[in-house]
C-alpha cells in the first residue's frame, strides 16, 4: 500500500489546515497515541468502529503531521521503503525499551528521512545505528509497532476506504458530499493521498 503524498503537498494540506484548525487546538502528537489507536483498530471488527477510533485520533493530529499518521497507520511511511530488514530490527529490539513515552510522530518521521538518505559502503551499520537510537527512545509497545512499520508488517484493517472516511469525519465533512467545491476538492485530495499501489 503506497501513500501518495505529492497531492497532500499541493492541495490537501492547506484545505485540511482550514478545516481542522477551526475546531481543534493542536499540540505535538506522540507516537504512543497512534500506537494505542492502531492496536484498538486491529482489535475492532466493525468498519464504523474503526472509522470512529481513527477519526478521534485524526481530530487531535496537527495538520502537518496528518500525512505521517496516515502513512504509519496504513503501514507505508511517506518515505516509502527504508532499506531496513528483519536483522536490523531484531538487533534494535535487543535495546532496553524506554520506560516513558516521549517520541513524537515528527521525530520518528525525521529518523525515517535520515534512513532514506543512507547509502554507500557503511550503509548497513549506519541504518543499524539510526534504528537502534530510535528504539532506545521507544517503549516496548512502540518498539513492536515500529518493527512492523519498518519491515512492512503493519496489520490492522485500516484500509484506504476506512482511512478516507475517518479523515473526513474528523474534519466534519460527510464522506459523500452532494455539492460544494471546497468539500469535493478536499475529499478528492484525501482519496488521492491515500491511494494504494501493489
Amino acid at each position: 500500500m503506497k501513500v501518495c503524498l505529492e497531492n497532500w503537498q499541493l492541495c490537501f494540506r492547506p484545505l485540511a489546515s482550514v478545516y481542522f484548525s477551526v475546531a481543534f487546538s493542536f499540540s505535538k502528537m506522540r507516537l504512543e497515541e497512534l500506537v494505542q489507536v492502531s492496536a484498538a483498530v486491529a482489535g475492532t471488527s466493525g468498519r464504523l468502529d474503526k472509522i470512529s477510533k481513527l477519526a478521534a485520533l485524526f481530530s487531535r493530529v496537527p495538520p502537518e503531521d496528518l500525512p505521517i499518521a496516515i502513512g504509519f497507520l496504513t503501514g507505508w511511511p511517506r518515505q516509502g521503503k527504508l532499506g531496513v530488514g528483519w536483522a536490523t530490527v531484531a538487533s534494535a529490539r535487543d535495546r532496553q525499551p524506554a520506560g516513558v513515552a516521549t517520541l513524537e510522530l515528527g521525530e520518528v518521521d525525521s529518523t525515517f528521512d535520515r534512513l532514506q538518505l543512507v547509502g554507500g559502503k557503511n550503509s548497513g551499520s549506519e541504518r543499524a545505528r539510526l534504528v537502534g537510537e530510535l528504539f532506545e527512545r521507544a517503549t516496548a509497545e512502540e518498539q513492536a509497532f515500529l518493527s512492523g512499520l519498518l519491515v512492512g508488517e503493519v496489520r490492522q484493517g485500516a484500509l484506504e476506504g476506512v482511512m478516507l472516511e475517518a479523515v473526513a469525519k474528523a474534519a466534519g465533512i460527510p464522506a459523500s458530499v452532494p455539492g460544494g467545491a471546497a468539500n469535493s476538492l478536499l475529499m478528492a485530495s484525501v482519496a488521492e493521498t491515500i491511494c494504494a499501489a501493489t
